[in-house]
């Protein structure tokens, strides 16, 4: 489809080369309120003054916490860039976004589900762009830098919470209790097959009906609809030392990072890791078929999910 110039991403004018900056990203994401299905709000600020947006897409003008209770559909958040470096989610949310409500490619996917999402989170390290911020890394031309303008890296940082921009993210989350959660990154350092790997809590830190219900039910889906489109997908790990021959390591996430935090809260979340030496117009079209692959499954068992997310917090009030 032609779009019209103003919905022409940077990504795609560069030749799927570049990024945009902080205020080229949020003036791209505030056109979308002109389809009255969508509202880009302010909730913080970061230390360098500047203003931590969030997209909420509802095709029932949906755009409190109240109204999306009250629709009876699931809230899903999308974070995107609490790593400025890995940022390919951002790009990726600007060309699903406009599936969902230029050309209704993806239309289909709002009828059950709100959506959040997140543009950038760790703005002032967004903004330390540079050529040479992550020389490990196929692009973008500019990246931006991993941790904030007060040094504090935001994904340690959701238990103690020492940033201001994670105080305004949890007031975000507490706010609106999404059903599920979406963290979109790019690896550092080893080298695999891989173009893109995810995490889903699937231990004793999540509850069981959850975690079975990630592990056996959408995740076999998000798998098969990102490979049908060409791309190789694995699960994400550590490595024991710094080869892989010396082992691999999945554990439970800690309530520090994004995905042990859900947990805690009874929410599964879907960690997305591209690799950082594949180009980034790989990084970003693979994160695009995650994201939409998971929002799919999510759309179509909405119901199942808010029942397993309601029987886990029933079980932690009685336990």
């Amino acid at each position: 489809m032609s779009y019209p110039p103003e919905f022409l991403t940077q990504f795609e004018r560069t030749n799927y080369l570049e990024s945009p900056n902080y205020d080229d990203t949020m003036e791209y994401f505030a056109q979308f309120e002109r389809t009255q299905k969508a509202h880009l709000f302010t909730f913080g600020t970061s230390p360098q003054g500047r203003a931590l947006k969030c997209l909420v897409i509802a095709n029932n003008h949906g755009f409190t916490p109240q109204d999306a209770r009250a629709s009876g559909k699931v809230v899903v958040m999308i974070q995107n860039g609490i790593h400025a470096g890995e940022i390919e989610g951002k790009d990726a949310c600007m060309l699903m976004v406009r599936e969902m409500l230029i050309d209704n490619k993806l239309a289909h996917l709002l009828q059950n589900i709100v959506l959040l999402i997140v543009p950038i989170l760790n703005i002032d390290g967004h903004e330390r762009r540079s050529e040479f911020n992550r020389p490990n890394q196929n692009g973008p031309k500019h990246a931006g830098w991993r941790t904030t303008s007060g040094n504090l890296n935001l994904n340690r940082d959701y238990m103690k919470a020492d940033a201001p921009e994670m105080r305004a993210l949890l007031r975000l989350y507490n706010a609106w209790q999404p059903d599920f959660f979406i963290d979109n990154h790019t690896t550092n350092g080893a080298d695999y097959q891989y173009h893109i790997t995810y995490g889903i809590e699937t231990h004793a830190n999540m509850d069981s009906g959850l975690a079975k219900w990630g592990k056996n039910m959408l995740m076999p889906h998000v798998v098969s609809r990102v490979e049908q489109q060409g791309f190789i997908v694995g699960p994400f790990f550590e490595m024991l030392g710094s080869r892989l021959q010396e082992g691999l390591l999945a554990e439970p996430m800690l309530p520090r990072y994004s995905g042990g935090y859900a947990a805690a809260h009874n929410r599964l979340l879907l960690l997305v890791e591209t690799h950082s030496l594949k180009p980034f117009e790989n990084r970003v079209f693979s994160t695009k078929a995650m994201n939409a692959a998971a929002l799919e499954h999510i759309n179509a068992e909405y119901n199942e999910l808010k029942n397993l997310n309601y029987f886990a917090d029933s079980h932690t009030v009685h336990d």
